[in-house]
């Protein structure tokens, strides 16, 4: 939850002027959900990850190009702590995210699965630096 993020240190907020636009949280550690993957692997298993969860933008401030610019600035804060591998994933049906994790570099990997009783499957993506 955003509330554990903050209480973790993993919160990020953008802002623009003195309005907050958006949110996301970078967790570094073991994701339990990315120990399986299924139709491919991930490229990296070794090496440390941030995963990169709950990225969003006020619909005041979409389609400005700010949520590349918001991830691309998280990769480069985690970057500078030694971090090289980042990880996102997203449901089938967000174009955007999808859309967003790939224009970041980031590669599609295969399907892993979260706690969603609905459609628990989520599209996995691996950046590797």
């Amino acid at each position: 939850s955003i509330l554990d993020d903050i209480k973790n240190g993993d919160g990020y907020v953008l802002v623009v002027g003195d309005k907050v636009a958006g949110y996301t949280a970078a967790i570094t550690g073991v994701d339990p959900h990315y120990l399986k993957i299924e139709g491919g692997s991930w490229s990296d298993n070794d090496d440390p990850y941030t995963t990169i969860h709950r990225i969003c933008l006020s619909s005041n401030y979409q389609g400005q190009g700010l949520s590349r610019i918001f991830m691309s600035d998280i990769i480069s804060l985690e970057y500078a702590t030694g971090v090289r591998n980042f990880r996102v994933d997203t449901h089938r049906l967000n174009k955007p995210m999808q859309k967003l994790a790939t224009g970041n570099g980031f590669e599609y990997r295969g399907i892993i699965q979260v706690d969603d009783e609905v459609d628990p499957d989520r599209l996995a993506y691996e950046l590797n630096m």
